[in-house]
């Protein structure tokens, strides 16, 4: 599309194999086919914020951007990509994306980490369909990053960023989850006491 508003290909591979657990990939269990796949990572407070502001941090981040799940604490995370094939536009797909994602919660919860915000830039239709079917709302729209209004269209519009507060709103996602609800209660309890 003549730009490159994600900055470089290698950048984010080395991403991957840095941070591997921060990356989940969901297929069919008969044919082993990649349905879908998300990638986050925990942000320093004000690389978050300006992500949140309508920056556009993909060409910036870097790994002195990221922080590591290493001490216990709270994490902003921020969707590196998430990506579902078209084929798979479905409801037991979007199922199993939020399962997945909400498994990962529960595994870094064990270790004391827990998340308070969700941060996604969402560049497609079907991105911010997924963010909104998953409780996001909508915080504004980016201020550099454009994409097509339609497949096949020549409008650009601008990309828009959607928010996640687990702490006013884990319970509603969490319920598929009576384990990582019972821990983010607790947690969100005692942080606030």
């Amino acid at each position: 599309r003549g730009s490159n508003d994600c900055g470089e290909v290698d950048k984010w591979k080395q991403f991957v194999l840095q941070i591997l657990f921060q990356v989940q990939i969901i297929s069919r269990i008969d044919t082993k086919e990649c349905v879908a796949y998300w990638h986050v990572a925990s942000l320093n407070k004000n690389f978050y914020e300006r992500g949140r502001d309508g920056h556009n941090i993909n060409l910036e981040l870097d790994e002195t951007h990221i922080r590591e799940f290493v001490a216990p604490g709270v994490h902003s995370l921020y969707f590196i990509d998430l990506f579902r094939k078209s084929l798979h536009n479905n409801p037991a797909a979007n199922r199993e994306i939020l399962e997945s994602f909400l498994g990962f919660l529960r595994d870094i919860s064990l270790s004391g980490h827990f998340i308070d915000k969700v941060l996604a830039h969402a560049s497609t239709p079907e991105a911010e369909r997924i963010c909104l079917e998953a409780g996001f709302v909508f915080v504004c729209q980016h201020r550099f990053h454009r994409r097509y209004a339609q497949a096949g269209s020549s409008k650009l519009v601008p990309t828009k960023i959607y928010e996640l507060n687990l702490a006013t709103s884990f319970d509603r996602l969490m319920v598929m989850n009576p384990d990582l609800l019972g821990r983010y209660a607790s947690h969100f309890r005692s942080s606030h006491d």
